[in-house]
């Protein structure tokens, strides 16, 4: 299982510098006995989405996907790149956390069953191409063994196109080297980059001169992660590299030196990067407000973890509910498992709603698959209408419940949403958040704008986005029980606070005369237009 602890964003858009941190849990025995809630505040355009977004970013590199080219966008002005650092606990129970090795001829170690890590990653452009990761690192510490937090790997990558006819290297960059023709990148132009060796390089070099042919694999795998824009720790080649190199590779004896090295990198890269691609790709859940807009288009995307976890985040099943559905029929019985399963949850947060599906035929598919033509219906007693007839309020919940149950059972389960209150009654969002924080067990990270939350949460729980692009997050000082963080928050936006400026002052006179003049102007571009009119005749 992993838990996220903080998040930290460098550059990433308007975001030179900010940390929020996400769990307030201080041992790892303290995991799972309790929801993680943070929600993030502030004017529009101060930082709330970048945050999001930056969890999008991570969730592509734990799951080993290629950066998309929207990443592009991501980077702060005057830079070519941006940098997250994340903190998260991991821990393995009996059935992921058994990955024995062999030592020697029959010696085994078993796997450690928990560490607290740090992971950094810089992605960005070079020479304006595609996105590409140009730097981790991940550093580890070992909880059985008190061993303090330590560097495993980490790797860096310099763009040559320009200067590699010079034959000059950067002080950093050592000698790992590739030229990637125009034919073979799909770019414009052929383009040229180097590697640095992985670090710790003592390590490295150990286990490497050791399994020589394992090692030149291990490295093959690295160049394809980044010509492709993949993270190398999280890539299949690395996964499969790493168990390779941990596996006894030929039949001589391994030295001492080299065993250990091996219990001091390998393994825990391999557990961590083995733990966190399980969590990206079962256990998190990121939704950006382009998932509201498909509700907007009447497109409700369903999100479901019904089987194995977390698929849904990536491969929504999007019903059109402005008409009938032809669905595959093992995606009809999913659905219906999925609302039954649901079903007590809505009747809870809608009294009297329930949600069924009407099954209006079967017909064959292109490829011969078969197909049920359906459609979702709103139901109270025994009245049926369309689900299209809803409100998008009522869409908007329908399409994240079984998110917000697993939140409230399943401390596996990591949710990031923006603008959660959209479409939704205040007072029910702070129902649903009193909910989660008094008996959930996973994490709900989330941004509003809605003022509702901040009168049932504890001050802990909720972030502030400042005036600051140095330290754009921040918690609010001073609150005591008694206080009610709602009308401190009001007051420091009048007249600012000692947690920094949380609001970048506007006007209402200002807004008056600036809604007067652009009236004013259009109205002049109207007239305008009439009388070219009358002059053209």
């Amino acid at each position: 299982m992993l838990r996220i602890r903080s998040l930290t964003l460098s550059n990433f858009k308007n975001v030179r510098h900010g940390t929020i941190v996400l769990s307030n849990v201080a041992k790892l025995d303290d995991i799972g006995s309790g929801a993680d809630v943070a929600g993030i505040y502030g004017q529009n355009g101060s930082g709330k989405t970048s945050f999001i977004q930056a969890l999008s970013v991570l969730k592509m590199l734990m799951s080993g996907d290629s950066l998309t080219d929207q990443v592009r966008e991501y980077v702060g002005a005057g830079s070519d790149s941006f940098s997250l650092t994340l903190e998260f606990f991991v821990t393995f129970g009996d059935d992921e956390g058994t990955i024995a090795y062999l030592l020697g001829e029959s010696e085994a170690t078993p796997a450690c069953e928990s560490y607290i890590c740090t992971y950094d990653v810089t992605a960005g452009t070079c020479s304006g191409r595609s996105p590409l990761v140009l730097a981790e690192s991940l550093r580890c510490k070992n909880t059985q063994t008190g061993e303090s937090l330590h560097e495993v790997i980490s790797w860096s990558a310099k763009d040559t196109t320009v200067d590699s006819g010079s034959g000059e290297q950067g002080d950093s960059v050592l000698s790992y080297s590739s030229v990637v023709p125009a034919w073979i990148s799909n770019r414009e132009e052929a383009w040229s980059y180097d590697l640095s060796e992985l670090s710790p390089l003592t390590h490295w070099h150990t286990i490497y001169s050791f399994a020589k042919a394992r090692s030149t694999r291990l490295e093959a795998a690295r160049h394809k992660a980044f010509e492709e824009g993949r993270s190398f720790l999280f890539s299949e080649g690395m996964l499969n590299g790493a168990f390779d190199i941990i596996h006894k590779p030929d039949e001589r004896r391994m030295p001492r030196g080299t065993a250990d090295a091996i219990v001091r990198v390998v393994l825990p890269s391999l557990q961590v990067a083995m733990a966190s691609r399980i969590f990206a790709t079962r256990d998190m859940a990121v939704l950006s407000t382009s998932h509201l807009g498909l509700l907007a288009l009447n497109y409700l995307p369903l999100a479901s973890q019904e089987g194995y976890r977390g698929e849904y985040t990536d491969n929504f099943l999007l019903l059109d509910i402005d008409k009938v559905n032809n669905v595959p029929l093992r995606h009809v019985d999913e659905l219906e498992r999925a609302l039954r399963s649901i079903s007590g949850v809505i009747g809870a947060i809608v009294p009297g709603l329930r949600i069924t599906v009407a099954r209006l035929g079967r017909m064959s598919g292109k490829d011969g698959e078969v197909l049920e033509s359906i459609e979702l219906m709103s139901q109270r007693g025994e009245s049926k209408v369309p689900l299209r007839n809803e409100s998008e309020g009522i869409k908007k919940i329908l399409s994240i419940v079984s998110l917000l149950v697993d939140v409230h059972t399943n401390p596996s389960t990591f949710f990031a949403i923006d603008e959660f209150d959209s479409g939704v009654f205040e007072y029910l969002l702070g129902e649903i958040l009193e909910a989660l924080v008094a008996h959930g067990a996973g994490q709900l990270v989330f941004t509003a704008h809605n003022l509702r939350p901040l009168e049932v949460l504890s001050s802990k729980n909720i972030w502030f986005t400042t005036t600051d692009e140095n330290e754009r997050y921040v918690l609010s000082k001073g609150v005591r029980g008694s206080n009610n963080l709602r009308k401190m928050y009001l007051r420091n936006i009048r007249l600012g606070g000692e947690s920094g400026d949380v609001y970048v002052p506007t006007s209402p006179l200002e807004i008056d005369s600036a809604l007067y003049d652009a009236g004013m102007a259009v109205h002049e571009m109207r007239v305008a237009q009439v009388q070219g009119g009358e002059n053209a005749q």
